[in-house]
Formats: structure tokens, C-alpha cells, sequence
């Protein structure tokens, strides 16, 4: 058994959720798939369904987490890299009408030499499927796309917009302040069952104003099966986030690895 203040954790919470990344001081097409003809209203009331499914079970796992942070040149040279592992989890909570994300790493490798150069701090992208959740599809203008395959299986391909002045779900930190962004993307759903295996974000217009000119994250998930359940939980497998400012370039790349199943209990993580 083991026992883990809430400490030890880096909550987000905030009104909207925490896919969030903080700035230091093309997708590849395939041949169309035979996938069935859906409606855009059915299929996003069963991605809910599903999402809201998600909110149950990725709160019930803990993994490995295994992050590379890269910096780049102006020519496009790595100037800097940095590989941490930490365990990783993710509770979820209902506060009045919002989802709140608190998300937690505890390093259990550190760089074997550290950077001295400013890298990005990203967390929370994990949890980028929740755009789909019924608390936050309202926020977003959705497309039915012409299908596509992915990994040889038939996909319905949507794509959404964040709608300005709604709740966002991501979010930059500069200083003590969080600013909502506005992603556009695509995303590559399972017809039959509705569930997502990848989400492709990016700023839906750069930030002049703070200096931020490309934002792209994809994030892909896949079925992961415990022995003490029946069918496959679909949780995240990878996170690529990539940022260009005027004059810096990051690519973060997390590896979620090793799920184990877990319950919380009176602020203590219990392991099985």
C-alpha cells in the first residue's frame, strides 16, 4: 500500500479544463475507408456517452508517464533535451457546472543532467478527448469530414472549432495568469462504438499580443485491458505538443505507459 499526500500533486482548476501549457521566462491523409454513414448529432451524443465513460475510468489509473522536452534553434537544431519519468495520474470532479481536472506527477527519474535552457511546461493534454464531453460539446461547431483509415481501421473523421467567448479547454499561463485559447482540430472516431483514437489541436489564429505563433497538440489513445476487467479501457497512449514563439521553438512528446488500476480513499492512493 502506498500513501501520497494531496502535496504531492499540481492541481489545475480553473472554469475550464486543465490542458494547459506554460511558457518559460499536417496531418498525414490516408485513401478514404469505407466507413458507415453517420449522422453528426448521433455520433456526438454517443461520443459523449463515452466520454462521460472516460471520466470514469481514467480516474481509476495511475501510469507511467515518460516526457521528452526538446528546444530548438533558429535553424532548426536541437539545442537542448530533456527526459523525466513520473508516476501520473488524473482525478476528476464535479464543482457546480464544471469539470474540474486535478492532475499529478511524482518524478521517479530525473534528467541525468539537467538544462540549463528554459523548456516548456505542459500538462493536462491527456485529457483533450473531454472537448467531446456533454458539458463542453456547446463550445464548439463540429464537421463531418470524408472518412479515413487509421492504423487499417475504417474512421469517421470530425472536425471542430471553438466557438470565442465560451468555455475553453485550454489554456496558456503567463505569470500568475491563465489565458484561454481558442483550438480548432480534427479528430478520428470508431463508427460503431464512437470512441476517439486521436485528437488533432491548433490555435485557431496566432497571438501576436503575447508573442505565441504555432500551437499543435495530437494526442492518440488506445485500448489498455486489466486483468480484473472484462473489455479494454481506451486512455491515452502519446502526446506531441509543439509551440513556436517570435523567437523560441518547443516539442514535448509524453509516453503514457504501464496503466495500473487504483482507488482513492480519505486522500491516500491505494495501490492493488
Amino acid at each position: 500500500m502506498g500513501r501520497r499526500s494531496r502535496g504531492a500533486r499540481r492541481p489545475f482548476r480553473a472554469a475550464f479544463l486543465a490542458l494547459l501549457f506554460i511558457l518559460p521566462a499536417g496531418i498525414a491523409r490516408r485513401a478514404p475507408a469505407q466507413a458507415p454513414a453517420v449522422s453528426l448529432r448521433d455520433l456526438l451524443q454517443r461520443a459523449g456517452k463515452q466520454i462521460e465513460l472516460f471520466q470514469q475510468q481514467f480516474p481509476a489509473t495511475k501510469c507511467t508517464e515518460k516526457l521528452l522536452q526538446v528546444k530548438f534553434g533558429q535553424k532548426g537544431n536541437i539545442i537542448s533535451r530533456q527526459q523525466t519519468e513520473a508516476d501520473y495520474l488524473i482525478l476528476m470532479s464535479m464543482e457546480e457546472s464544471n469539470l474540474v481536472v486535478e492532475e499529478s506527477r511524482i518524478v521517479t527519474k530525473s534528467p541525468d543532467k539537467k538544462t540549463n535552457a528554459s523548456l516548456l511546461v505542459s500538462g493536462g493534454f491527456s485529457t483533450m478527448i473531454l472537448i467531446f464531453h456533454p458539458l463542453y460539446q456547446s463550445s464548439f461547431e463540429f464537421m463531418l469530414m470524408p472518412p479515413e483509415s487509421e492504423g487499417g481501421d475504417a474512421m469517421v473523421h470530425l472536425r471542430f472549432q471553438h466557438v470565442p467567448g465560451t468555455r475553453s479547454t485550454a489554456a496558456l499561463r503567463m505569470e500568475k495568469r491563465d489565458l484561454p485559447l481558442d483550438l480548432k482540430g480534427d479528430a478520428w472516431i470508431l463508427p460503431e462504438s464512437a470512441t476517439i483514437v486521436r485528437i488533432v489541436a491548433e490555435l485557431s489564429a496566432p497571438l501576436p499580443d503575447v508573442g505565441l505563433k504555432m500551437f499543435n497538440a495530437d494526442v492518440r489513445y488506445g485500448p489498455i485491458r486489466f486483468s480484473t476487467a472484462e473489455n479494454a479501457y481506451w486512455l491515452p497512449t502519446t502526446a506531441a505538443i509543439e509551440v513556436t514563439t517570435n523567437r523560441q521553438h518547443w516539442r514535448n512528446t509524453h509516453q503514457f505507459e504501464e496503466y495500473r488500476r487504483f482507488s482513492v480513499s480519505t486522500g491516500s492512493v491505494i495501490n492493488k
